[in-house]
Order: C-alpha cells, then sequence, then structure tokens
C-alpha cells in the first residue's frame, strides 16, 4: 500500500481491510513521484484535514494494539508536512 495524496484520507478503510483479511500493514512506501501525487502536494488545508483523520486513525490503530502502524502513521504526518524538495 503506497500512501499518497488520493487515499491518504482512506488509509482507515484499508487498515480495516488489512485486519480483516489477516494481512500486515506497512505503509512506509510513500508516494514522492509524480511530485503532484505526493501528499506533500496537497493544499496547506487540506493537509490539515488529512493531519486531524490521521491523528484519529493513530488512536484506533494503538486501541487495536498496532503500535508499529501508529508510528508509520505518525511519519506520513510528518513527511506530508514537511517541505518537498520541489519547492525548496
Amino acid at each position: 500500500m503506497t500512501p499518497q495524496r488520493d487515499n491518504v484520507t482512506t488509509l482507515g478503510a484499508i487498515i480495516d481491510f488489512a485486519v480483516a483479511e489477516d494481512v500486515p500493514v506497512d505503509l512506509t512506501n510513500l508516494l514522492q513521484w509524480p511530485a503532484d501525487l505526493s501528499i506533500q502536494s496537497m493544499p496547506e488545508d487540506s493537509k490539515s484535514v488529512a493531519a486531524l483523520y490521521l491523528r484519529a486513525e493513530i488512536g484506533r490503530c494503538l486501541e487495536r494494539g498496532m503500535e508499529a502502524t501508529a508510528e508509520q502513521i505518525a511519519m506520513i504526518i510528518s513527511f506530508m508536512n514537511a517541505t518537498s524538495r520541489d519547492s525548496a
């Protein structure tokens, strides 16, 4: 699963599916290219909405005992809010 601009606010459903199918969750392969599909290219207001959603998903993961997935989601938030190389 590759988190990107078009699926970042549906990661909870993807995690739910993985749990239901008893498959591991790995959200560490963040899309960086093409740059316009990267979560870093989202408008700031969309990033704020996504960050709220993702923080709630961190809580859900922690409730399920999915600490590693919660950490991966925290990294997604950090990556999303970092300045992309293209805009630096």
